[in-house]
């Protein structure tokens, strides 16, 4: 049916999504296939099934290349993209896994200062409170 199996998560999804799908179950395999690819940058939203959120919001950050090639503002949409589903779905809290900050490479001094303040910043725009931000 072209689903991927749950062995091949890892491989196709990285350790986090993939952990994340594991965990969920194989609904959200296949609400994900019916959600359709996912462009760097730009947010989904999914039931969560077996996982104690009620939802989960998924996204693709961008991979380094060397930080000329608009890695910053790809990130920044995808906490943009995925906030704003927080505001239109009514959603009361959120927990952010450090995007593209394994696989994709993006160098960790500069991720951790940079996404604190941005998230602050769009967080602020969309009329939502920070309670809590460890990084």
């Amino acid at each position: 049916d072209g689903l991927p199996t749950m062995i091949h998560l890892e491989s196709y999804l990285g350790k986090i999504s993939s952990a994340i799908h594991q965990q969920a179950g194989l609904q959200l395999c296949e609400e994900c296939w019916l959600l359709g690819g996912y462009n760097v940058g730009e947010a989904k939203i999914s039931k969560g099934y077996n996982l104690a959120a009620k939802y989960i919001i998924h996204t693709v950050g961008p991979i380094w290349e060397d930080g000329l090639h608009n890695e910053l503002a790809l990130l920044a949409n995808c906490y943009k993209n995925s906030l704003a589903l927080v505001e239109i779905n009514n959603i009361q809290s959120i927990a952010f896994p450090c995007i593209s900050s394994g696989v994709y490479s993006f160098p960790h001094k500069l991720y951790f200062t940079w996404s604190r303040l941005r998230i602050f910043q769009i967080a602020e725009i969309l009329g939502l409170e920070v309670f809590s931000l460890a990084l």
